[in-house]
């Protein structure tokens, strides 16, 4: 994460005017990746518009953010799937929130 803050930095410092909204445009996206797993709900994403081609120098960052989404998906596809396991558990049990537990156990 710090070397991709280092490299917009960088590269911000000689940005060209459309070269803004895609700067703009990644951080945004990077942000998106960090933050999927938190919970949080997020706005759906909509693509900037006449931001024009990917300048050549903005591909580092770019592919960087697109590894860090591909970790957030297979982090959020794990998460799913225990979640799945442990719904599957739950339903086995057969437990009923209107029962009444006829005994309490009671140690000492």
């Amino acid at each position: 994460m710090r070397d991709r803050l280092v490299l917009a930095k960088a590269i911000a410092e000689d940005l060209m005017p459309p070269e803004v909204g895609w700067l703009d445009t990644l951080n945004t996206l990077a942000e998106r990746a960090r933050t999927a797993g938190t919970g949080d709900l997020q706005e759906p994403w909509t693509p900037p518009t006449n931001e024009g081609p990917l300048p050549a120098h903005l591909l580092p960052l770019a592919q960087s953010i697109l590894h860090a989404q591909a970790r957030a998906i297979v982090a959020l596809q794990q998460e799913m799937s225990e979640l799945r396991t442990r719904d599957k558990v739950v339903r086995a049990a057969g437990y009923d929130a209107g029962s009444v537990p006829a005994y309490v156990d009671h140690v000492g």
